[in-house]
């Protein structure tokens, strides 16, 4: 056991009394039985086979509190975060973990679509998320999730209903602000019904300089013939984010998934996601970007299950580290038994351009049915010097050509993301922090 526990079992214990009409509830009960999973697990270090290059010590902190209930922040102005005015969407506002009603636009029917917070589902007794919520969740297993499943305060829920496509994309901001001695952890379930389409962007801003520590969890249930189209930007101003993200995904016959993540500013960014393919039809598509600096570390993590026949997976991640920083790709494709006629494949290429700079790709397969195409790889490697050359004869500088190699390697990424007003902020950013501007 991590003898960091305990100084959250005092919190917990303190906490937990004040709980209200919530306890002896399914609500009370599940953070019981998460925190003693925590309790149990600890913090992991490297000896754990899954966080072998990954440090996650500055979570151990005593001085972390976490933020076990809903909170306001009516001192935060639209004007204060990028807020895309451009953009026709429903925007919700989440602000150091807590849903920010006042700064959000719904222009979804209700009936249709649901969308609210996560303490407005728990209080307002909503029946869908009683029914899925912890369902997904590896507590058990997951140091991270059973943290945050004990001690969450709040997130957003959003219901789509059967056959239903969504009017407009939803623009979820999470937004950071003075949290340097807590710890958030957000709560979040996403639930298409039978036949429902949704495009969700998720964009984390911070709005101070200090260090964050967020801890989320995120429960996605992928009816029949569904589809999402979800998209997660991290591109913190503050150079001090240190960023835990779980995503426990179960997908139905014919749905899809198309999963963008995008990460290009935080000191510790570690992304997991697991999604299981129940029935048959099904397609999981998973591409990322990642952009190192400094000592930053990104670690991507993403495990997908093929538990049927005729389905198929893709995983496309692309990385670019400088300086000093770190990246691990772990990447599984686990097809069972009687997952017969599977198509999944599986690459992560990586540009290194520092000799300090260190990458530790771990692409996997793990196969146990007839009838399959299944492929991994992985390539490390620098700027190719031809193509250099080759572009500064043709009248760039050498510093420009270098650059228009970069973006050059990470572009099909950005290709994959639906939403052309997102697609054209991130190809915008990515330009200028390569110095191609003005180009």
């Amino acid at each position: 056991m991590n003898t960091s526990t305990y100084s959250y079992k005092d919190i917990f214990k303190e906490q937990e009394k004040n709980l209200a009409q919530l306890q002896n509830t399914y609500i009370h009960n599940a953070k019981l039985d998460a925190f003693d999973d925590f309790y149990r697990l600890g913090f992991p270090t490297r000896r754990h086979e899954a966080w072998k290059y990954t440090n996650v010590s500055a979570f151990t902190r005593a001085s972390l509190n976490p933020l076990f209930f809903p909170q306001s922040h009516n001192d935060i102005k639209k004007s204060d975060f990028r807020y895309y005015d451009h953009i026709k969407a429903n925007k919700l506002v989440v602000v150091n973990g807590s849903f920010q009603k006042h700064l959000s636009e719904i222009h979804e029917d209700p009936e249709k679509v649901s969308i609210m917070s996560i303490s407005e589902a728990i209080t307002g007794g909503d029946p869908c998320f009683a029914k899925h919520f912890n369902s997904l969740a590896q507590n058990s297993q997951d140091h991270f999730a059973a943290l945050n499943t004990s001690m969450f305060g709040d997130g957003i829920l959003i219901h789509v209903r059967k056959n239903v496509k969504c009017q407009y994309p939803i623009i979820w901001f999470f937004i950071s602000k003075d949290n340097s001695d807590c710890i958030i952890n957000p709560r979040n379930l996403i639930i298409l019904d039978k036949g429902a389409q949704a495009e969700i962007i998720k964009d984390h801003q911070g709005l101070s300089t200090g260090d964050y520590f967020i801890n989320a969890v995120t429960e996605i249930i992928l009816s029949e013939d569904s589809t999402l189209d979800l998209t997660s930007i991290q591109n913190e101003t503050s150079h001090g984010l240190h960023y835990v993200s779980t995503k426990e995904i179960t997908q139905k016959k014919n749905s899809t998934l198309n999963f963008n993540t995008i990460s290009l500013s935080g000191k510790l960014i570690r992304n997991n996601l697991r999604s299981v393919l129940q029935e048959e039809g099904i397609n999981c598509n998973i591409r990322g970007l990642y952009y190192g600096k400094d000592h930053d570390t990104i670690d991507n993590n993403f495990l997908v299950e093929h538990k049927a026949e005729n389905c198929v997976s893709n995983q496309l991640i692309k990385g670019i580290l400088k300086d000093e920083s770190n990246g691990i790709f772990t990447g599984k494709i686990f097809v069972h038994k009687g997952a017969n006629k599977t198509n999944a494949y599986q690459k992560n290429n990586n540009l290194l351009l520092s000799e300090n700079a260190t990458m530790n790709s771990r692409p996997q397969l793990e196969i146990y049915a007839d009838d399959v195409k299944c492929s991994h790889g992985a390539t490390n490697g620098q700027i190719d010097e031809n193509a250099k050359y080759y572009l500064m004869s043709r009248g760039l500088t050498e510093e420009t050509a270098y650059s228009f190699i970069q973006y050059a390697f990470v572009a099909e990424v950005f290709g994959f993301i639906k939403n052309e007003g997102i697609r054209d902020y991130l190809d915008e950013v990515f330009r200028y922090k390569l110095g191609l501007g003005n180009i």
